[in-house]
């Protein structure tokens, strides 16, 4: 969404998100879905680059350490901790 607009930019399409963060200045984005997967996705080309696979329940959270290279993700009550490398 472009907040001074209020105007779509981009729908990206892939699963239900959950949990979503944008990462490296806003060119990156990671989100958590239902599906047990986590989506990198490339906001500049509108796209996206990996999608992977650990969880064995919803994905219910996700965060990108400030270094954009891992990320902690969650899938319910006490469980919490799935470092993915090479985010970037």
């Amino acid at each position: 969404w472009d907040l001074e607009t209020n105007k779509e930019v981009a729908n990206l399409r892939g699963h239900t998100v959950n949990c979503c963060a944008v990462y490296l200045g806003g060119k990156r984005a990671i989100s958590g879905s239902r599906d047990r997967t986590l989506k990198v996705w490339d906001l500049e080309k509108n796209e996206e680059v990996a999608t992977l696979r650990g969880h064995m329940n919803a994905v219910q959270c996700c965060e990108v350490y400030l270094d954009g290279k891992r990320a902690i993700s969650g899938q319910g009550v006490g469980s919490c901790g799935e470092q993915i490398p090479n985010l970037t």
